[in-house]
């Protein structure tokens, strides 16, 4: 149970990452163009008639527009726990690319901070989660 601007909000959630069930998208389709939302118009119903009210997204291109998705989500009563996904390839030991993914994940927030539909913002992944946890004890 979370508290989400002053109400009491329990999370009914799936993740939704950017291969939906059309084989020819390949690539963030939570943008503006008219195939992208056609594909997760249907998508967002098929959530909402399961009860979902959260969704977790990655495969999220920071530079290119998700507000009209995002409101969509918001409409139909959907809230978002948006992730700032990387590789764990990434060799977080290097200041250059803790440096990069820190100001990729501070452009990410300062873009959408205002954005009613995101409850939650999530920096990394399952696989990346170990790495930074390494990471943070020795940079602490």
């Amino acid at each position: 149970l979370f508290i989400v601007i002053g109400q009491d909000f329990r999370l009914f959630s799936n993740l939704n990452a950017n291969n939906p069930a059309a084989p020819d998208v390949k690539h963030d389709y939570y943008t503006n163009s008219a195939s992208n939302i056609a594909i997760w118009q249907r998508d967002i119903a098929i959530l909402k008639n399961m009860g979902c009210n959260t969704i977790r997204l990655y495969g999220w291109d920071n530079s290119l527009d998700h507000t009209q998705f995002l409101d969509v989500l918001l409409e139909n009563g959907i809230r978002v726990v948006l992730q700032y996904w990387f590789p764990s390839s990434n060799d977080i030991s290097n200041s250059a690319t803790r440096t990069q993914l820190i100001n990729g994940f501070t452009s990410m927030v300062n873009n959408y901070k205002y954005h009613p539909a995101i409850i939650m913002w999530l920096f990394g992944a399952y696989s990346s989660a170990k790495k930074l946890k390494s990471c943070l004890l020795l940079y602490s």
